[in-house]
């Protein structure tokens, strides 16, 4: 793999800063090149700012460790108020404006899950469904189909443990740490509800395509878009609702 935009940048600024000693003070530079040093501290920013957690690899560690110090450099010698300023005035490739407008989108599709089932709601299956849509809401999608598989692998769970006359408490919950047993994944909890008909045929094939697409976000890292996030919370909604919905 090659290197990338950032870590070009980064390793040519950390060349300039080497003219002048390995000090960030580029006022000791020639005009073109403080101009360079400027346009390479923005573009490390922006890139940043719009990709956070990016990794930058060097075969030696004496490398990594003195492109963290350029990093840093730049880092330290930006404040909140240059921030603020510049994502208002429309800086860093509009970010800001592209957030909210994003936001914004996301809000107006989000509501509210129903349920009219008298059983209280376990309070670690209302976090992670809170957790699920705030993740999708602020784009962090494939948190957000990861939070969807979990709830939906819980719920399924519980409606198969609290079937009368059958042993799933014993087999897909571990009796040493009462929590649920990890050898019991999805795929055999999907057939386990086939053989006890606990959903609707078009309903298990809503939970193989949300398991499908974890499997896929978290083995092969795909990228998944708003649409289809959305469409894989919207699915877990439904199918959660059915769950603890009272039936008449």
């Amino acid at each position: 793999m090659g290197k990338s935009i950032l870590q070009k940048e980064v390793e040519e600024l950390g060349d300039i800063f080497k003219e002048i000693g390995g000090s960030p003070d580029v006022k000791k530079l020639d005009p073109s090149k403080i101009k360079r040093a400027n346009e390479l501290r923005y573009s490390i920013i922006d890139r940043l700012l719009w990709s956070p957690g990016q990794l930058v690899t060097s075969d030696k560690n004496s490398d990594t460790e003195w492109l963290e110090i350029v990093v840093n450099a730049v880092w330290d010698d930006l404040s909140e108020n240059e921030i603020f300023d510049e994502l208002h005035s429309g800086g860093y490739s509009g970010l800001l404006s592209f957030q909210m407008d994003t936001f914004s989108k996301r809000v107006k599709m989000l509501k509210p899950t129903f349920i009219n089932k008298k059983a209280s709601i376990n309070k670690e299956f209302r976090t992670f469904y809170q957790e699920a849509m705030k993740c999708w809401l602020y784009g962090l999608n494939n948190a957000a189909i990861m939070l969807s598989h979990s709830i939906l692998e819980d719920n399924i769970r519980n409606q198969l443990c609290l079937l009368p006359n059958r042993e799933y408490a014993f087999t897909l919950i571990d009796p040493k740490t009462f929590k649920s047993n990890k050898k019991e994944g999805m795929g055999k909890l999907v057939g386990y509800v086939k053989k006890e008909k606990l959903l609707q045929s078009n309903l298990i094939k809503d939970v193989e395509y949300i398991s499908e697409a974890r499997n896929n976000a978290i083995h092969n890292l795909d990228d998944v878009n708003d649409e289809d996030a959305y469409d894989i919370i919207t699915k877990t909604k439904f199918i959660v609702e059915f769950f603890l919905t009272e039936k008449k």
